[in-house]
């Protein structure tokens, strides 16, 4: 993974009480929301990247496993039929990856939490070995997943896990990310669901969040006001997309949204990129 700074004493500090924020939060909101603040004031991108990967590798497994209909529709609506070959990122236990696998696909699948990656490899229920790896190391040369990756021929179609660009932080990385996954399938449609600035749960900007970012401000943390990101302690960081961030992310990595986002959906808006300048993918067949 791309790690960026080594780990810091405010980042070390951060992990250890946002761990302790679901606790918090059940005798003080404000509690929550100012360690938040306080969160997004001082650490870094990849200190946020890796606190999200620590929140949910602490979870170890995920409770949703079944598909939804809205899911099913989707997939069968813009996936390449059967057996084409996918890559699936940022797995968490193979929710999807088993379901694909029903249908037919070619599967590989990555995931960071590498308790979530032994889980799903020991139940078996997959036909291939998860790899454990992160959007991160996508980009690293030195990576094994990269490397992997990189071995095999192109895909045929890409599915990102459930939500999982919305703990992407900052857009010039997400654009880096949709860019290699360009390269490992240069033809076929990618999918992604995510948090939408129009939903129903935006974060909170309260006066709790904004004296932690003003504490961090003074601290020497940054002074922006990052009003669509938020931290909880037990999903780590996540952006809520507005509709201009999802246009822009398509046009620099070579994409273009097929119609509009899905933003009805239960829990996650969604939307599929397709290749620009490649019309005959606009059936998703």
């Amino acid at each position: 993974m791309i790690m960026g700074r080594r780990k810091g004493p405010a980042e070390l500090i951060l992990v250890t009480l946002l761990r302790g924020q679901g606790a918090l939060e059940l005798f003080s909101a404000r509690a929550g929301n100012f360690l938040s603040g306080l969160a997004l004031g001082l650490l870094d991108d990849s200190a946020l990247v890796r606190l999200t990967i620590s929140s949910y590798d602490r979870r170890g497994t995920y409770n949703a496993q079944q598909i939804r209909d809205w899911e099913v529709d989707w997939f069968a609506a813009d996936l390449p039929s059967p057996p084409a070959r996918l890559l699936v990122g940022a797995a968490g236990s193979g929710r999807e990856v088993a379901h694909l696998e029903e249908q037919g696909y070619e599967v590989f699948a990555f995931e960071p939490a590498s308790r979530y990656v032994q889980n799903a490899n020991q139940t078996s229920r997959l036909g291939r070995p998860m790899l454990e790896g992160s959007y991160d190391d996508l980009l690293d040369q030195s990576s094994l997943l990269q490397q992997r990756l990189s071995a095999e021929r192109s895909f045929d179609g890409i599915l990102l896990g459930w939500g999982s660009i919305t703990h992407v932080p900052g857009q010039d990385r997400r654009i880096a990310m949709f860019k290699k996954l360009r390269l490992l399938c240069p033809r076929g449609p990618l999918l992604a669901s995510f948090c939408l600035a129009q939903g129903r749960t935006q974060p909170g900007l309260s006066r709790a969040r904004n004296a932690g970012l003003r504490v961090a401000r003074l601290l020497g943390g940054s002074g922006d006001d990052p009003s669509m990101d938020g931290i909880s302690g037990s999903h780590g960081y996540a952006h809520w997309f507005t509709d201009e961030e999802l246009q822009e992310l398509a046009a620099e990595s070579g994409y273009r949204l097929k119609n509009q986002v899905l933003a009805t959906a239960f829990p996650y808006p969604h939307a599929t990129f397709l290749p620009a300048q490649d019309d005959s993918l606009e059936q998703g067949k």
